[in-house]
């Protein structure tokens, strides 16, 4: 797993373009930290599962959803080694729950000996956006959606392998397109009462979490932008849906 450090800084958070991104406000990180530069793999993930012999949410309900190309179907033996599509081990895991990540993360901390988590909306954001080397580009590192992402219109109705298109300012893969992903924070339907040091938003009733970056699936280009986001529950997993790890300093 590789990463990059991402350096303290400041940006202006969400886009007045939708009202699930207003308002835009100040986020100022006094420490920096490291971004993992790609999605976690198949291959990854399976050492995870090797080591631990780890059930996921899926292989436990015998079934995940899967997008068939044109509607979600509930498909049965469908989990993250068979998620309805062809991939390889450095395809991005996907049929996870944000709940089986968080035991990926305590497992490859334990290993690591470093502290891992999911990076909060806020550092996703920023780092997508290319952090203090932001160029201001539409999507992760491109004004172009083909030049830095797997989406609907060139994805051949599957995941690639991680780092196959372009990188953004920072040397970060895949943060629009190939797959969602599972972020920190609780939903809020707004910002308004959002943290503005970069911390995770985790207080509040609703126990939806955020997903960031569009996937495979996904046509358009408007899931793939940096400021764009979405909910979802965590207790339910899907072929376009993963994740990527922050390492704290």
């Amino acid at each position: 797993m590789k990463f990059v450090y991402v350096k303290p800084g400041a940006f202006m958070m969400g886009s007045d373009e939708w009202e699930r991104t207003k308002p835009v406000h100040k986020v100022r990180f006094e420490e920096g930290f490291y971004m993992q530069t790609t999605e976690v793999t198949v291959g990854q993930w399976r050492r995870f599962i090797e080591d631990t012999n780890f059930k996921t949410d899926a292989e436990k309900n015998g079934w995940s959803w899967v997008w068939d190309g044109k509607e979600w179907i509930k498909k049965e033996g469908a989990y993250w080694g068979n998620p309805g599509f062809s991939q390889y081990d450095d395809s991005p895991v996907t049929c996870v729950s944000w709940n089986d990540i968080k035991r990926f993360i305590e497992w490859l901390s334990a290993k690591d000996g470093k502290k891992y988590r999911l990076p909060t909306e806020a550092e996703w954001e920023y780092a997508a956006r290319g952090g203090e080397k932001s160029k201001g580009y539409k999507y992760s590192g491109s004004n172009n959606l083909d030049e830095v992402a797997w989406w609907e219109g060139i994805s051949e109705k599957r995941t690639h392998s991680v780092a196959g298109r372009g990188y953004n300012e920072l040397g970060i893969y895949d943060m629009s397109g190939n797959v969602w992903e599972w972020c920190e924070d609780k939903w809020h339907n707004n910002y308004d009462g959002a943290p503005s040091d970069g911390s995770a938003w985790i207080t509040g009733e609703k126990d939806w979490r955020v997903l960031r970056g569009g996937s495979w699936c996904n046509g358009g280009g408007v899931n793939f932008r940096p400021a764009y986001r979405y909910d979802y529950f965590p207790y339910t997993w899907d072929n376009s849906i993963g994740f990527r790890c922050v390492r704290i300093l």
